[in-house]
Formats: C-alpha cells, structure tokens, sequence
C-alpha cells in the first residue's frame, strides 16, 4: 500500500511531529539523509534482477548491463544478465515506440 506524506505524517504522534519540524527548521539534515537513503535502496534493489529475462543478476560478472533510461532529472535504471536480454529490450522498446508514432500521426490527422 503507498501512502501519501499527509497520511504519514497524520500518523506521527506530537513528540515525534516536534522532532521533525526541528529537523526542518535547522536544515533537515536527518530528513535529508533518510531520503537519499531510501532512494539509493530503491535504486539498489532495482538493480538486483534482470528486467527482461527475471534472473538474479551477480554484480561481479562482466556480462552484466546497465541501461540508464529516460530524462537526465529522473533517470532509471535498467539491469541486464547478457547481451541476449538487452538485445530483446532494446528491439521491443524500438517497436513499441515505432507503434506509439503510428498512433499519435493518426491522432493529428
């Protein structure tokens, strides 16, 4: 379940809503380290498998691929076992965007 920051907050008892509102006000430190944090966790677990194939991915073989992928601001990565599976990814992303075209020329007509 996602929970949105309002509701998280909504849960936080007194104490800990003063702690954090001193964290800001001092520069959000703490909060600042637990959200980089959370977000290199995230960014590690995505890393763990092979998004085409599902394989577990051993970061210590050379055949394993790193893709970054989408805008420079908000990047994500993509993780590959072989050159098979990045090969597969690479031609399905190609078609589906080559069909997105065909969609959006028939739309503008």
């Amino acid at each position: 379940m996602k929970y949105l920051l309002k509701d998280i907050i909504g849960l936080m008892d007194f104490r800990e809503l003063v702690k954090l509102r001193g964290d800001i006000e001092g520069g959000s430190v703490y909060l600042r380290q637990l959200v980089e944090e959370n977000i290199r966790e995230k960014k590690e677990k995505h890393n763990k498998f092979c998004i085409t194939c599902g394989n577990r991915i051993n970061p210590y073989l050379p055949s394993n691929f790193t893709l970054l992928i989408g805008p420079e601001d908000d990047q994500r990565k993509a993780s590959f076992c072989a050159l098979d599976c990045i090969q597969y990814f690479l031609e399905h992303t190609n078609q589906r965007v080559q069909e997105e075209e065909v969609q959006d020329y028939g739309k503008q007509r």
